[in-house]
């Protein structure tokens, strides 16, 4: 079973210092992203998944459970990139991701966030 995720990029709040409680193994999950370009999705591995704690003022603080990839020498949460869609079960097709990434892909670009990345992570490319 896939743990819960809290995507608080959906609620509009900036992605804020957090604390890494606990890593756990990956499983046979990937992360679905869209395409920049077209709006495909296209999807990359686990590395790990990681308990934050949110630093962020919060009483209580906010956990959360985030699935984490590889940038480069970064390990990073996927839920710092705008073009984060979701996750998906490494038997599935990303072919029924297809609608959920152009939808999030639309939204990305009516947003203006092509023009105006000075507001957070830039969205993470295809490593094909």
């Amino acid at each position: 079973m896939m743990p819960e995720v809290d995507d608080s990029s959906e609620t509009g709040e900036k992605q804020g210092e957090r604390r890494i409680l606990q890593i756990i193994p990956p499983s046979e999950y990937n992360v679905v992203y869209f395409d920049l370009e077209t709006g495909e999705p296209w999807a990359d591995n686990v590395i790990c998944w990681a308990l934050v704690e949110e630093l962020g003022g919060l009483k209580p603080p906010k956990t959360k459970v985030v699935g984490m990839v590889a940038d480069g020498a970064e390990v990073i949460g996927v839920d710092e990139f705008p073009n984060f869609v979701g996750y998906m079960i490494s038997i599935e097709s990303l072919d029924n991701w297809r609608d959920a990434s152009y939808e999030a892909w639309k939204q990305w670009r009516e947003s203006g966030a092509p023009e105006d990345q000075s507001q957070g992570r830039r969205p993470l490319q295809s490593k094909t």
